[in-house]
């Protein structure tokens, strides 16, 4: 046991603060708009975040300083939290967010903010979940919640700890993201057209039932990739967030450097729709559900990697959604991307070479990611309970 006191999130912060309501736009018209769907992982991923219309004398009440704790408060996403790392008199956040602004006086924002990833937090949230159709959150239940807070140059040391950590971890996604540029950009242009259905075919995934899923424990589950295996980038998360144990036809079976392309999205402020990876050599014999398709080539088997590249533009997803079906949810048909002309890049070997390299070099940062993610979270509980101290004159 330690001797720190218990505290509220409302002792440590001043009064909370609903965020604006405007429309978020792709122009930039106005400030950005960070929204509950733009925090991840505990962290705001900037590459999703829109503009809005918000005036120009509104943008002062709501733009975001260094230390804010924004909360969501509504639907599936409730309750996830990211620390603003730096001031941005460019951005503002939406009305389905609560800004919190810590004391720094009485606690660090960064500790805070690492307590609202924690089990403790997520034990409130459900507190206040249970039987909603559409779960809530107030300001007032967010302030509620109480945490140990040992004094103010421990929870440094802690932040620095874990920060570390969170740090490479942002590093490696800077480094994945540029690495998948670059491939990109050697990959994107020739002179040479190619029809894509005179070279490969394009077959949806398994169609499943949710019995058919456990939690990978049986003998002969089998990792399947679905929607959520996807980020906005085009670029893979780690595998195996889903198992198959049911039966199925070896024709769904991942193979090494497939393309797999999202038909279905799920969720239309992601874009997923028109999305596509190229899947690692460690996933091969993985499954793929119904809302993605593998393209697969028949002769130029290379040419995977060239569709990949040139599928992440804007050109594509929106003739992508162009020919979508469907009102509710937009469905992309399997052979609607099959007059997809590909650019045949001069000196193709050489290029794809040097495209190869750098989408392994990604692969093994997403690993290193894995395994940085693995120490932080073993971490996170024993650190913000004191069950293992950091000794503050280290710092």
């Amino acid at each position: 046991m330690t001797d720190w006191a218990t505290i509220s999130l409302t002792q440590v912060s001043a009064k909370p603060q609903y965020g604006a309501i405007a429309k978020g736009m792709e122009s930039p018209v106005g400030p950005l708009f960070v929204r509950q769907t733009d925090i991840t992982r505990g962290a705001i991923d900037w590459s999703s975040v829109p503009y809005c219309d918000l005036t120009a004398d509104a943008v002062p009440r709501y733009a975001l300083k260094q230390g804010d704790l924004l909360i969501s408060r509504l639907g599936n996403g409730v309750g996830n939290a990211a620390t603003v790392p730096q001031d941005r008199e460019d951005a503002v956040f939406a009305g389905y967010l609560v800004r919190f602004q810590i004391d720094e006086t009485k606690a660090d924002p960064r500790f805070v903010g690492y307590q609202c990833q924690s089990q403790r937090w997520r034990d409130h949230v459900s507190s206040f979940r249970s039987g909603a159709a559409q779960p809530t959150l107030n300001a007032k239940q967010m302030g509620e919640f109480r945490f140990p807070l040992p004094p103010i140059e421990e929870q440094r040391a802690i932040t620095a700890t874990l920060g570390a950590l969170d740090d490479k971890i942002e590093s490696n996604r800077r480094a994945i993201s540029l690495a998948n540029e670059l491939s990109i950009l050697e990959l994107s242009s020739g002179d040479d057209r190619v029809r894509l259905g005179d070279v490969a075919t394009i077959n949806k995934g398994l169609s499943y039932k949710g019995s058919g899923l456990d939690d990978g424990t049986s003998i002969g589950a089998i990792p399947m990739l679905n929607l959520a295996s996807f980020t906005t980038t085009g670029e893979l998360k780690r595998a195996g967030t889903k198992w198959y144990t049911g039966e199925f036809k070896p024709r769904h079976r991942l193979e090494a450097w497939d393309l797999v392309i999202a038909n279905t999205d799920l969720t239309q402020a992601r874009e997923i729709l028109g999305r596509g990876f190229l899947v690692p050599s460690k996933y091969e014999g993985a499954l793929h559900t119904h809302h993605t398709s593998v393209v697969r080539f028949s002769k130029r088997t290379e040419l995977a990697m060239v569709l990949w590249a040139q599928i992440q533009s804007a050109e594509f997803r929106d003739r992508a959604k162009g020919f979508a079906t469907g009102t509710t949810v937009a469905a992309l048909p399997p052979e609607a991307a099959l007059d997809y002309e590909l650019k045949v890049p001069n000196d193709l070997n050489v290029k794809l070479a040097a495209a190869r390299q750098l989408i392994e070099k990604a692969w093994q940062l997403e690993d290193e990611i894995g395994r940085l993610k693995g120490i932080r979270d073993a971490l996170l509980p024993e650190l913000l309970s004191g069950r293992i101290r950091v000794p503050v004159e280290e710092v």
